[in-house]
């Protein structure tokens, strides 16, 4: 697990974060607590948190410092980690 866990991550740091349109939304940030985007299908929450990584890279946070998971990877236990039919979206900013 440990193995598929690392290559996620590297796979994420790897790849480019697509050019957006900015909205005006905010995600509030609680001090040493993971910030998780749930909702319904095709409601934006891919690119939400793309502009909230963004954010986090313009305020001086390194990308290696960032990590943001999709919980519909076929390599994470889905069932585990959110329960119902919402899908989801991790940030983690190691600071």
């Amino acid at each position: 697990m440990k193995t598929i866990i690392r290559q996620l991550i590297d796979d994420f740091h790897e790849r480019p974060l697509p050019v957006l349109t900015k909205r005006g939304k905010k995600l509030p940030a609680i001090h040493g607590k993971t910030s998780v985007v749930i909702g319904m299908r095709r409601t934006g929450k891919t690119y939400f948190c793309y502009q909230q990584m963004q954010a986090l890279l313009a305020a001086g946070i390194e990308m290696n410092q960032i990590f943001c998971r999709n919980f519909e990877d076929e390599h994470v236990e889905r069932k585990n980690l959110l329960s119902g039919n919402s899908k989801g979206f991790a940030i983690v900013c190691r600071k």
